[in-house]
């Protein structure tokens, strides 16, 4: 102990307060040190905040636009199946029922032709000729015999 003692006890050259101003000198450079060192961390810590937070704002901006951009997507897809959901309906109920114009035009024309047939055979007993089933009971063409007194249509 006593060893240490000396070794770091001052020589008598050197006073106490020698002793002290030196080292009072080094603790005032080192601690202007640290706060020149803490300033500039200071400094560096709020560009970076600035830095940081202007980022931040940019990348919220952007989301924004694109959470706009996709709601509007999602309506304009929306609007799309539901134009396709009534084509389709339209489709469908136009093929499974008779267009009504179609049905009607349809009933006028074999309206028109029985109203045909029917003055043709008007026309044919005005004549006297008798008519037998589809294909009557002469052949092809129906009853071929003659009314009483005529010559024969068609001869057999």
């Amino acid at each position: 102990m006593e060893a240490l003692h000396k070794q770091h006890e001052p020589s008598g050259d050197e006073t106490y307060d020698e002793l002290d101003a030196d080292v009072m000198g080094e603790y005032k450079r080192h601690e202007e040190c640290l706060k020149r060192s803490l300033a500039a961390l200071q400094g560096q810590y709020s560009k970076d905040m600035v830095e940081h937070n202007a980022e931040n704002m940019r990348i919220m901006s952007n989301n924004m636009g694109l959470i706009r951009e996709i709601t509007k997507q999602r309506d304009s897809n929306r609007l799309l199946k539901l134009a396709v959901q009534a084509e389709q309906a339209r489709v469908t109920n136009r093929a499974n029922r008779p267009n009504q114009t179609t049905v009607a035009d349809q009933t006028a024309r074999a309206n028109e032709l029985q109203n045909h047939v029917d003055a043709l055979t008007a026309r044919l007993e005005a004549a006297g000729v008798h008519q037998g089933g589809l294909l009557g009971d002469g052949g092809e063409f129906g009853d071929t015999r003659a009314p009483m007194g005529a010559e024969p249509l068609l001869s057999s």
